[in-house]
């Protein structure tokens, strides 16, 4: 993912002032990150923000209220559409666009496109049908919109859980595996959108956010991938089906 650009109180107050910070639920200081409010599987906790997240985002239903505001979409539940296939033969893919809505970091990168993406998803139960999962995998492809984002550039894949309702998802997943030319990075992705069955098994992707997260790069001299800590949302209403 390319990276562009000490106050005094008088003793009887002190009573008062730990019965707010206690009313409040203020986690920021925690050192485990917190997900309290939010109706998404547990494991979103336990697998994906985990200790070693940014301080920042630790906090996660505050970092959730955030990026909503800033155009990020959460569909919570326990009943998101189920969307069988295989990576190899029969999940169909689909090129999303990376149109940055908002950036955390720089505020100038908001209105620009990082380039177009094949994605392919994936969502099943697991083993003892407990929870939904979601397999995701991304690399970018050639648009003569965006030469600077050749084929293959930036990819990654990676396995999260899913929450939702009807034809509604999210995904949490880690991407540990994520690579942009030479430098390799990790970061955690939030993808949000809907499946709208068409006929049969066919069916169309629609209202896609995506929320990321960088974790950590490898040495990047040319300053190419976004740093520790950055937040980015991207937004494509209407993702094209580029194979079945």
């Amino acid at each position: 993912m390319k990276n562009s650009t000490m106050f005094r109180f008088r003793p009887i107050y002190w009573g008062l002032i730990l019965f707010i910070f206690v009313s409040c639920e203020n986690f920021d200081d925690l050192t485990d990150p917190v997900l309290v409010r939010y109706n998404v599987p547990t494991e979103v906790l336990e697998m994906v923000f985990t200790p070693d997240i940014p301080s920042g985002i630790r906090n996660v239903d505050n970092f959730l209220d955030r990026i909503k505001q800033h155009g990020m979409v959460i569909h919570e539940g326990n009943s998101p559409p189920a969307v069988p296939g295989s990576f190899s033969n029969f999940t169909p893919g689909f090129s999303i666009g990376n149109h940055c809505i908002y950036d955390g970091s720089n505020s100038e990168n908001e209105g620009f496109s990082y380039g177009n993406y094949e994605e392919i998803i994936r969502v099943h139960t697991d083993q003892n049908r407990s929870n939904f999962l979601g397999d995701i995998s991304y690399t970018s492809i050639f648009n003569p919109d965006y030469p600077e984002y050749p084929m293959g550039l930036d990819s990654g894949s990676g396995r999260g859980y899913v929450s939702g309702e009807g034809d509604d998802f999210t995904i949490f997943t880690k991407v540990t595996n994520g690579r942009y030319g030479d430098v390799s990075y990790s970061a955690i992705w939030i993808i949000s959108g809907t499946y709208a069955y068409i006929i049969g098994s066919q069916y169309e992707l629609k209202n896609v956010t995506k929320c990321m997260i960088m974790l950590e790069k490898s040495e990047d001299p040319g300053d190419r991938v976004a740093n520790r800590g950055t937040v980015r949302i991207f937004k494509d209403d209407a993702p094209q089906r580029i194979r079945d």
